[in-house]
C-alpha cells in the first residue's frame, strides 16, 4: 500500500485547505487539498513547501508509489504555488539548480547537479522553448535511415506513462519500427470517443461513405421501420436542425409523425417548412438560463412562483426525470454552486404533483408546456430519464448527467461545478 501523510504527526504543519485536482495524459487523476509542511527528500529539508494530500485517486490500482514529485515550471501548478526544485534552490539546499536522471535498473533522480560517474563524453544542452513542461526542438527524428520528422517540438516528462506525438509522425514511426496496434489498451475506443463526443453509451453513429456523420442517433433511429434503407440514400430518419438566419429555425427531413400535435404541417414526410407558432431556438447558438426561461416561472413546494435569479451563478442540471435526489442532497450540504430544475414530462397535473413531492429542487410548471417544449427540443432530449448540465453562462456542459451521477456519484457534481466534463476511462467506452 501507500505510505500516507498526517498532519496531526507534524508540528511543521500549516493548514490551506485550498481544493485540489488534476487529470494527468493516461486519464488517471487525483483529488485532495492543499497543505503545508516540510518535505524531506533524501536528507534535503523543504521548508513551508505547498503540496496536495489526495483523497482520491482514479485509474491508479496497484500503483506502489507513494506519490507524484512535479519538476516542471511553476507556471503549470494550479494556483501559482512554488515547486519543491524552486523551493530547494531559493532555500540555498543545492548548489546548482539543476537536477537529473540516472536510468538503469535501479534509476536515481539527482538534485543539485549532475553524476559524472554516469556517463562518458559531454552533456549536450538544448534550449527551453516554452516554459511549462521542459519543451524543446528537435531537428530531426530518425529510425536507421528513415526520417521520421524533420523539426518538431518535444516534451521530456519522466513521470509520463505515455509516448504522444502527432498523428502523421506517429504513424511513420511505428511504422519504421514495424509497431502494430495493442487492439486490448482501449486506445482506439478512446480516439474516437474523443473524435464523436460520445455523450452516453450505447451510442450507434451511422457514417456516410465519405466519413462524414449521417446521424449521431442511430441506436433511437433504428427502431423506426425501413431505417437502413433510408441511411443507404444518405437521409435521416429523424428530423434536423438547420436555421435560416440569427432569428429563425426549420425543421427538414421530417420522417415521422411529430410530436407537437399543434403543427399539422409535420404529419407530411419529407416537407420542409417554418414552425410559426413558436420561434425554435437556434441549435447553434448559446443562450443565457434568463433567455431560456424570459416567460416562466419556477414553483417550489410552498407553491410559490419563483424567478431563475435564485439561481444565477450555479451550475443547472435540467432534469427530465432521474434518480438524483440523495446525491443532489449531499451536494447542497458541501455548498456546491448547483441548482436543478425539474422539467416534467408528465400527462397531468396530478401525476406531475406526484413525481415532483419528493423531489428537493425547484420545478418549472406542469402547465408552462411551451417552455418545455423549447428545452426538450433544444437539447434534442428524446429519451428518459435524462439530466442536462449547463454552465450560469447557459453554454451546455453535456448531456450525459444521468450517466456522469450512475459513475462518480458526487465527484460528478463536483466536476461540472468546475466548468468540466467529467472523463470516462476509455474501457468505460469498450
Amino acid at each position: 500500500g501507500f505510505n500516507q501523510y498526517s498532519s496531526a504527526t507534524s508540528t511543521m504543519y500549516i493548514p490551506n485547505g485550498k481544493p485540489f485536482s488534476i487529470t494527468y495524459a493516461d486519464d488517471s487523476s487525483v483529488q485532495g487539498f492543499l497543505s503545508i509542511d516540510t518535505v524531506t527528500i533524501s536528507g534535503i529539508a523543504v521548508k513551508k513547501q505547498t503540496f496536495a494530500p489526495c483523497t482520491l485517486l482514479n485509474g491508479m490500482t496497484g500503483n506502489v508509489n507513494d506519490g507524484i514529485f512535479g519538476l516542471a515550471y511553476s507556471s503549470l501548478t494550479k494556483g501559482g504555488e512554488k515547486p519543491v526544485f524552486y523551493n530547494m534552490w531559493s532555500q540555498g539546499l543545492i548548489s546548482e539548480a539543476i537536477f537529473s536522471f540516472y536510468f538503469n535498473l535501479d534509476p536515481k533522480a539527482i538534485s543539485g547537479g549532475v553524476d559524472s560517474s554516469k556517463y562518458t563524453g559531454s552533456v549536450t544542452y538544448a534550449p527551453v522553448v516554452l516554459a511549462g513542461y521542459w519543451e524543446f526542438q528537435m531537428t530531426s527524428v530518425t529510425v536507421g535511415s528513415t526520417i521520421v520528422s524533420r523539426s518538431a517540438n518535444a516534451i521530456v516528462n519522466t513521470g509520463t506513462t505515455l509516448i504522444i506525438g502527432p498523428v502523421t509522425e506517429v504513424r511513420a514511426l511505428n511504422h519504421a519500427l514495424g509497431g502494430t496496434l495493442d487492439s486490448s489498451s482501449g486506445l482506439r475506443a478512446k480516439y474516437l470517443n474523443n473524435r464523436y463526443q460520445i455523450q452516453d453509451i450505447p451510442t450507434l453513429i451511422i457514417l456516410k461513405p465519405d466519413s462524414e456523420i449521417l446521424t449521431l442517433n442511430g441506436d433511437e433511429e433504428f427502431e423506426s421501420t425501413n431505417t437502413i434503407e433510408e441511411w443507404m440514400k444518405g437521409e435521416t430518419i429523424f428530423w434536423t436542425q438547420e436555421p435560416q438566419n440569427s432569428d429563425d429555425h426549420v425543421w427538414a427531413d421530417i420522417n415521422r409523425e411529430c410530436a407537437y400535435d399543434f403543427c399539422q404541417q409535420c404529419y407530411s414526410k419529407r416537407n420542409t417548412h417554418h414552425h410559426e407558432l413558436i420561434k425554435f431556438w437556434s441549435p447553434k447558438k448559446t443562450y443565457s438560463i434568463e433567455q431560456m426561461f424570459v416567460q416562466s416561472e419556477l414553483i417550489d413546494h410552498n407553491d410559490e412562483c419563483i424567478t431563475i435569479k435564485s439561481l444565477e451563478n450555479k451550475y443547472i442540471g435540467l432534469y427530465f426525470i432521474a434518480e438524483l435526489t440523495e446525491i443532489y442532497r449531499k451536494a447542497m450540504k458541501f455548498n456546491l454552486p448547483f441548482g436543478v430544475i425539474f422539467i416534467s414530462a408528465d400527462d397531468n397535473q396530478t401525476t406531475f404533483d406526484t413525481q415532483y413531492e419528493g423531489m428537493p429542487w425547484k420545478a418549472l410548471s406542469f402547465d408552462n408546456y411551451i417552455t418545455q417544449l423549447l428545452l426538450k427540443t433544444h437539447f434534442s432530449v428524446s429519451r428518459i430519464p435524462t439530466l442536462i448540465i449547463v454552465k450560469p453562462t447557459g453554454e451546455l456542459l453535456t448531456k450525459s448527467g444521468r450517466k456522469d451521477i450512475e459513475n462518480k456519484t458526487i465527484e460528478a457534481i463536483q466536476t461540472w461545478c468546475k466548468g468540466e466534463k467529467v472523463r470516462l476511462k476509455s474501457e468505460e467506452f469498450v
